[in-house]
Order: structure tokens, then sequence, then C-alpha cells
């Protein structure tokens, strides 16, 4: 999610608060089971040499606060942030490459905007032969009639799913948002689940 959106469409559906809660949750269970995490923005050449049929001067430019990954969402060591010029993920960014290169079974989907970079992402999920998943209520649109259109289409499709549903397949980390948090207990858990799954790549993106 880029500071970019957030000024080009002034308003985004649902708040931002909380979709940023739940992609960083995310983020957690996803860093807790040695998982991968990547970002993809849409960075723009200065002199306009990359946008695409959507624009008719550059934005998002490289080096830009606009192009800048919002603070909420800010990388850490060890995500990967990709460089795209166009709302699909795969576009020129070698992404198809670094999953398979992962070994990558399932790729989830979060961002913005679902009906551009989000939808686009998904379809070229499916064009490349790599299952994957819309976390719908980790997805922003520009209305709230957008919002459900396309949650709708996703589940619809049976690859939508929400923060809440994947928590509870993934019980480990599922106390991360409950006030009962007891860390030592968790370590023990997740230390008797990875010996459990020693040798198996989970290979999530």
């Amino acid at each position: 999610m880029q500071n970019g959106f957030f000024d080009m469409f002034k308003k985004l559906y649902p708040a931002r608060e909380k979709v940023v809660r739940n992609i960083n949750a995310l983020r957690e269970i996803f860093r807790q089971n040695d998982d991968l995490v990547a970002f993809a923005a849409i960075v723009h050449k200065k002199d306009g040499s990359t946008i695409g049929l959507e624009a008719k001067k550059a934005w998002n430019v490289e080096g830009s606060r606009e192009a800048g990954i919002i603070p909420e969402l800010a990388p850490v060591k060890g995500e990967t942030v990709l460089k795209k010029t166009r709302f699909s993920a795969f576009h020129r960014t070698g992404l198809a490459e670094f999953i398979r290169k992962n070994k990558v079974t399932e790729v989830y989907i979060t961002g913005q905007v679902a009906g551009m970079c989000v939808i686009n992402t998904s379809l070229d999920c499916y064009n490349h032969d790599i299952p994957s998943k819309v976390v719908t209520d980790a997805v922003m649109d520009t209305t709230k009639e957008s919002v459900k259109f396309f949650s709708g289409y996703f589940h619809s499709l049976g690859i939508g799913i929400k923060t809440g549903d994947y928590i509870k397949q993934n019980p480990i980390s599922a106390c991360l948002l409950t006030p009962t948090y007891k860390p030592v207990a968790d370590r023990q858990l997740y230390a008797a689940k990875r010996a459990r799954e020693k040798g198996k790549n989970r290979g999530k993106l």
C-alpha cells in the first residue's frame, strides 16, 4: 500500500486502520512460520517513459513520498520489495521466478486497490498456474459498493479468504490477536509445531 494511492483517491474503504491491522496480523503469522512476505510497489521514472495507458504523466515517481510504502506497513528486514510499472505485481518484476525459486506453493494477496492491482495480480497468479487467495478484509477500494462487489467476486471464485479464517487455519499465531497472549506458551507451541514440520517447506507468500 503506497502513499500515492491514498493521495490520488482521497478516500478508500474499508478504514485504513482496519486494513493495516489485518495485514500486519498476517505479516506476524507469516514471519513466525518462516513464510515469505513481499511488497509490490508501482514506481515510475520521472521522464514518464514507464507509464501505461492509465496516465498521461509520471506518477509515483521513484524517490518521491508518493512512491513510498505507507509507514504503518514499512518493510522490515527479510521482506522483499518489488518495483512494478503496471497494476499486476507480475509485470516485469521477476515475481513468477521469485515464487518458483523459493518453492512458494500458495500466494495470499492484500493491499490496494481491489479493482486495479489486486485483481490484476490475482489473474496473473492464475495465468502463471500459481494457487492464490485474496484476503478480502485486507484489501481496499474506492467505494463501499466496489469493496462489496470485489469481495463477493473473489469469494464466489473460491479464492477469497478473511483474515480471521486464515488465523484459524494457523492457530500457532492466533494468540497474537487475543488479550490472553502468553509469549512463553506460544514459543513452546511454535517449537513443537516446527519440529513436527521439519523438512517440510510450507512455501507461502
